[in-house]
């Protein structure tokens, strides 16, 4: 697998392909309601649905823009679902792309992990706004290449 195609896989199992202004914080429903970054009762979604772009700041190595769209169900199974729910999603990806997953670490709106592909080992950390995101891809093999979502609106 290439560094590009590493990069893209990471960005759609995680749903950074995606991110601007941020909505308005939503009530705690339930202990089962989508996980975030939670602050006086409320929860905030790391990543808002919508149609997202994506822009890296090595484009010859990661490609020119890209646009997608999370849907509510896919944002709330993987970047707003619970640790176990993250984990499982990263695993998933992680196997169909034939690479190996280690060290995953969530942090509110962070989420970080260890990944080696055909033999490239990395380590990605993602930190979600709602409706942006950024994160950085570190690679002894390519160094650091960093890559921010923002949300253009609905699909």
């Amino acid at each position: 697998m290439t560094f590009r195609s590493c990069l893209m896989a990471t960005c759609v199992m995680l749903a950074t392909a995606c991110g601007s202004a941020p909505e308005p914080e939503q009530t705690k429903a339930d202990s089962a309601s989508p996980a975030a970054a939670t602050a006086g009762g409320t929860t905030r979604p790391r990543l808002n649905p919508g149609l997202w772009q994506t822009t890296s700041d090595r484009a010859k190595v990661a490609g020119p823009q890209e646009s997608r769209c999370i849907s509510k169900e896919e944002a709330d199974r993987t970047v707003n679902g619970s640790d176990e729910q993250i984990r499982k999603a990263l695993e998933e990806q992680a196997a169909k792309d034939s690479c190996t997953l280690n060290d995953v670490r969530i942090n509110g709106s962070t989420i970080a992990f260890g990944m080696t592909c055909s033999g490239i080992k990395m380590s990605v950390s993602t930190d979600y706004r709602g409706d942006s995101s950024t994160t950085t891809m570190t690679s002894g093999a390519m160094g650091t290449m960093t890559t921010e979502g923002v949300r253009k609106g609905d699909c």
